[in-house]
């Protein structure tokens, strides 16, 4: 149980490889629900019943969901840690780029026209933060050695000559 709580933490550093096999199977769950989700639709039709079973499955799910939300937040927030960047570097890499967008889906009209332009144009300037952010958490190395945020991931713990 301590391991899986470990990842709900915000304190240390995780390098490229755990960062990838969180964000791995963070997918891999939400693609599994889904399935389960859509399972349970076609189980029951589309009546009221499918409703009412789907909506029970969704809230009886919240914490865990809840709670895998907060998992890859602090896996994004010990990458960062691990290049020796605060973890306020996400409002920057995911708030703005997801303020950006929900603007511009709040403005698509449901014809076309200058409107629906300018909501294109807000859901590109997204585009360089979402790509700065992949490069920097996701492709980037760690800084090398310990920083402000712990030891590196990577150091191997030394080893005694004659052991």
């Amino acid at each position: 149980m301590k391991g899986l709580l470990s990842y709900l933490s915000f304190r240390g550093r995780t390098n490229r490889a755990r960062y990838w096999l969180f964000v791995g199977a963070f997918w891999g769950i939400i693609i599994a629900w889904s399935m389960v989700l859509t399972a349970v639709r076609s189980i029951f039709g589309e009546g009221a019943m499918a409703v009412v079973v789907t909506g029970l499955l969704g809230l009886l799910s919240l914490p865990f969901l809840v709670a895998l939300f907060v998992a890859i937040v602090a896996n994004a927030a010990r990458r960062l840690d691990d290049r020796d960047k605060s973890a306020w570097w996400l409002l920057l890499f995911v708030g703005i780029p997801g303020l950006l967008l929900t603007l511009a889906e709040a403005g698509r009209p449901s014809g076309s026209g200058d409107a629906g332009a300018f909501s294109g144009m807000l859901a590109l300037l997204s585009l360089p933060f979402l790509l700065w952010g992949f490069v920097e958490i996701g492709c980037m190395p760690g800084t090398k050695g310990p920083n402000k945020y712990g030891e590196d991931p990577l150091a191997r713990a030394p080893q005694e000559a004659f052991a």
